[in-house]
């Protein structure tokens, strides 16, 4: 299980293709190698684009929310369940989410971590847990006869059922998560990210670090994991997705079993909407490093904000694509200021961000910000040509068949559409979508979310200090 959250890996997650999703992938124990050489795309019959597969959507007596695409390629069963119970709902304890997440297979009544660890092994199976801002997961894979599934699934229900967070699992894990912190202030990276969320949340669900900190860390108590668990890991506030070699039937008894293990709750509320700064705001933190990190943005939109797929277009042009982006040929190719930069947007259940990201030698860290204010100003004055559209769709609709490609890569669209509340013909629309939006749109949606006006600039490195401090 990860203890840290990248910012680069979020938003190259968060950025462009349908099935991004928030959060890293999954760091699974008990790894075995025929599992991972069944979801290679080169082991299946048919070619990713061609996959056909239907969207099944219900609901179980207790309220979770199952979403399930039959695949009789692959004798295996990828499953996700999603919580609404990321580092946003930690309140005044930051860092609680994340040691919830980290605790749920340390233990039960009866079995403890290894215990666990070794059952789901024997089996073949595959697990793991993750946190993000907006949600908790559990990930399980396993093969689908009935001498592994059926085990498989009795031992993740014992674990939901009665999982108890030991203390010394509690200690145990809560002491990486400390030294998670501290590794961080190694890392310019890490330090401008933390940054970049506190100082445009400040205040505000998003602003929590999922690692939380080490002040917040050292006051949370075993009772509060268990009533974190108690109150959010409930089937009402879950999305249970399955892929894989399951019938509806059969599909329908994993969710129903999986249902009644959790808790009975209620639904999170929806979070606030966070307020967006009204003015550029620049902070400059001194690190002694060779290069200077900077990360540039401000509010964008939620997850099933109707802008979304302009602004992915614009991204696209903008800095999202990659070599072919006008930030990197201006920052990068003309001028030698960046070996990378690029722009991302982070659509969540409320306002993500828009950020542009870059690294540079201190001495011109300064002259590196001004230019990619520059091009983001002429861009959204000027706008994008009609070709550069064209060329950002035909870019966008050649990716798409890659989030299609293996049962994981589908489970992830079903997760991402159950927990943002996505119709269940996202995909099947997701190219009419990209290809019916105009010109006009584009250009619109860039003067609204890419604004240097109400940005936020986030340096961090040994360079001279902005000329424009807050």
């Amino acid at each position: 299980m990860k203890a840290q959250v990248l910012f680069a890996l979020i938003l190259m997650l968060f950025s462009g293709m349908p099935w991004a999703e928030q959060g890293e992938h999954f760091a699974a124990q008990g790894p075995i190698t025929a599992l991972k050489n069944l979801e290679s795309a080169s082991s299946l019959d048919v070619l990713p684009h061609s996959r056909p597969f239907a969207v099944q959507h219900w609901k179980t007596e207790n309220g979770l929310s199952v979403w399930f695409v039959p695949t009789s390629q692959l004798p295996m069963l990828d499953v996700r369940l999603v919580f609404n119970a990321g580092a946003a709902r930690d309140q005044d304890q930051s860092g609680l989410a994340m040691l919830t997440s980290n605790l749920v297979f340390e233990g039960t009544d009866t079995q403890n971590a290894t215990t666990i660890a070794r059952k789901f092994e024997s089996l073949g199976a595959e697990y793991g847990t993750e946190c993000a801002r907006d949600m908790s997961m559990i990930e399980l894979r396993t093969l689908t006869d009935a001498q592994y599934l059926n085990p498989v699934l009795n031992e993740l229900v014992e674990v939901l059922a009665h999982a108890n967070f030991p203390v010394d699992a509690f200690n145990r894990i809560r002491n990486q998560q400390l030294t998670g912190l501290k590794e961080e202030l190694q890392s310019p990276s890490a330090i401008a990210s933390r940054m970049f969320w506190t100082r445009l949340y400040e205040n505000q669900p998003y602003g929590a670090m999922p690692q939380g900190t080490t002040e917040t860390l050292l006051k949370i108590k075993p009772e509060d994991v268990r009533a974190f668990y108690a109150r959010y890991f409930t089937p009402a506030n879950a999305v249970l997705a399955l892929v894989g070699n399951l019938s509806r039937q059969q599909a329908d008894d994993f969710a129903r079993q999986v249902a009644h293990a959790l808790h009975a709750g209620k639904a999170a509320p929806p979070l606030p909407q966070p307020v967006s700064i009204n003015k550029p705001v620049v902070f400059d933190k001194e690190f002694s490093s060779e290069q200077t990190h900077i990360l540039m943005g401000g509010l964008a939109i939620s997850k099933s904000d109707p802008r979304f797929y302009a602004l992915m277009i614009g991204n696209e042009i903008l800095g999202g694509s990659g070599f072919s982006s006008m930030l990197t040929r201006a920052v990068r190719v003309e001028h030698g200021y960046s070996y990378s930069v690029g722009s991302s947007f982070v659509p969540m259940q409320q306002n993500g961000p828009f950020v542009i990201s870059m690294q540079t030698r201190n001495d011109q860290a300064q002259q590196a910000r001004d230019l990619a204010e520059k091009v983001v100003n002429d861009f959204i004055q000027k706008g994008p040509t009609q070709v550069q559209i064209d060329d950002a769709k035909a870019q966008l609709l050649g990716s798409y068949p890659l989030g299609l490609a293996s049962n994981s890569a589908i489970l992830g669209n079903l997760a991402v559409m159950g927990f943002y509340h996505l119709p269940e013909d996202y995909l099947i629309n997701y190219p009419k979508n990209i290809n019916k939006v105009t010109l006009d749109e584009v250009r619109t949606v860039d003067r609204q979310l890419m604004d240097p006006m109400h940005w936020l600039t986030i340096m961090v490195g040994h360079h001279e200090p902005s000329k424009k401090e807050p």
